[in-house]
């Protein structure tokens, strides 16, 4: 049994670094962000209960430390057939299973073995090739290490699709009446110009539409934090020019952190630090907030984060911030 604070994976924040975790499924390679793995456990068959009903896709559950833990066989979600010989398998290579733990779930993945940690940056993460267009919106993107394409699995879409009332939260928002009984709030709320930056066209989608429900209709939405700041760049030149404020284009920033290209660390350092915006509201959204992740959010200058799927608590953020101006 391995937690992941034994390979002592040390990132800066803002460098738009991140270590990818590389397993094997089938003769592929495919990978997931570390920060998204608590540790990796031998995969005992024994150990695991069939639950009945479940997706055919969930191998069934098992007890660790006292957590009940649902277990998810990759090969058969993503359709992959049995073990075929490869360089890089290892026929004394047995299988594992990977915990997680992201948006406030505990979940764990079988693969047929871990091959290795590697540090890359965001921006040579690759577009969905289309030879591999069959694992459809399972797969984010591709890192190319030495000779090998490994695959970046989407594992928030893959929980979605297994246990889709996690992302009812999100979707299903609805917002409180009574906040918007407030004086002048429905007025701020529909003044107030909203960034959105988030890789994911289903959750950007999600949240716009929670916003807008909420009385926040001008919304902007970037795909990544490239795209965002320099959006953001081009705001500050026009503010200058015309000596107002940039908060006359812009009220809050909402980003993601795995992101193509530009991460929303990087993103949040680029603004508050290199462009000077310190009085710019950034607010990191993301999968991966826990205390270490919360400490590189501070790190770089953000003004708040949120777990997702916790839309309540954006909107409410969002509310008590324009009470104050």
């Amino acid at each position: 049994m391995a937690t992941i604070d034994d390979h002592d994976i040390l990132l800066d924040s803002g460098t738009n670094e991140v270590e990818i975790a590389e397993f094997v499924i089938g003769n592929r390679s495919f990978g997931t962000n570390v920060a998204k793995i608590r540790e990796f456990v031998p995969f005992v068959k024994e150990s695991v209960t069939r639950m009945p009903d479940s997706p055919d896709s969930v191998e069934g559950v098992f007890i660790l430390r006292d957590h009940t833990i649902p277990v998810i066989n990759l090969k058969t979600h993503l359709k992959i057939g049995a073990l075929q010989s490869s360089e890089n398998i290892h026929s004394a290579d047995r299988p594992v299973v990977i915990v997680t733990e992201f948006n406030d779930l505990i979940n764990s993945f079988i693969a047929d073995s871990i091959n290795q940690i590697h540090r890359l940056s965001w921006d040579d993460l690759d577009p969905v090739d289309p030879l591999i267009v069959k694992y459809g919106s399972n797969i984010t993107g591709s890192f190319h290490v030495g000779d090998r394409e490994i695959l970046i699995l989407d594992l928030e879409n893959i929980i979605s699709k297994i246990f889709p009332e996690h992302m009812e939260k999100l979707k299903n928002y609805h917002h409180e009446e009574a906040h918007e009984k407030q004086a002048g709030l429905v007025q701020k709320r529909d003044e107030a110009k909203i960034v959105i930056v988030e890789d994911s066209s289903m959750i950007r989608d999600f949240i716009q539409q929670a916003l807008v429900t909420a009385g926040y209709n001008s919304v902007s939405t970037f795909t990544n934090g490239k795209e965002a700041l320099d959006y953001i760049i081009n705001l500050n030149v026009r503010a200058k020019k015309l000596n107002v404020p940039i908060s006359n284009f812009i009220t809050i920033l909402l980003s993601d952190i795995e992101m193509p290209r530009m991460d929303g660390l990087t993103l949040c350092h680029k603004i508050k630090h290199e462009l000077n915006l310190i009085n710019l509201p950034i607010v990191m959204f993301s999968s991966l907030i826990n205390d270490q992740m919360a400490e590189k959010c501070i790190q770089v200058g953000a003004d708040n984060y949120i777990s997702k799927p916790k839309m309540d608590d954006v909107v409410k953020w969002f509310d008590n911030l324009l009470f104050k101006q």
